[in-house]
C-alpha cells in the first residue's frame, strides 16, 4: 500500500467523547503513552494487532478509525 494509515477525526471524536486522553488510551490498549501519541499524531503506523485492538474497544470499523494518506509515504514502501 502507497501512503501511510492516519487517525480519523471519529477516533479522536470518540476519545473526546468520553474524555479520554492518550495516557487512558494506552492503559485500555496496553500501549505506552508515546506510542499511543505517535500514532494519534501521525508520526507512526498502527500495527495490526493496535488496530484490531481499537476496532474491539470502540466498536468502530478499521476504516472508521483510519485512513489512507497518500501524499505520505510509508515507512514500510
Amino acid at each position: 500500500m502507497n501512503g501511510m494509515l492516519k487517525v480519523t477525526n471519529k477516533l479522536k471524536g470518540w476519545l473526546e467523547l468520553r474524555e479520554w486522553d492518550n495516557t487512558r488510551l494506552a492503559k485500555e490498549l496496553n500501549y505506552s503513552d508515546s506510542l499511543i501519541s505517535l500514532v494519534l499524531n501521525g508520526e507512526q503506523e498502527p500495527s495490526k494487532q493496535m488496530m484490531k485492538k481499537l476496532c474491539f474497544l470502540t466498536g468502530l470499523d478499521v476504516g472508521d478509525l483510519f485512513f489512507c494518506d497518500r501524499s505520505v509515504e510509508s515507512k514500510d514502501s
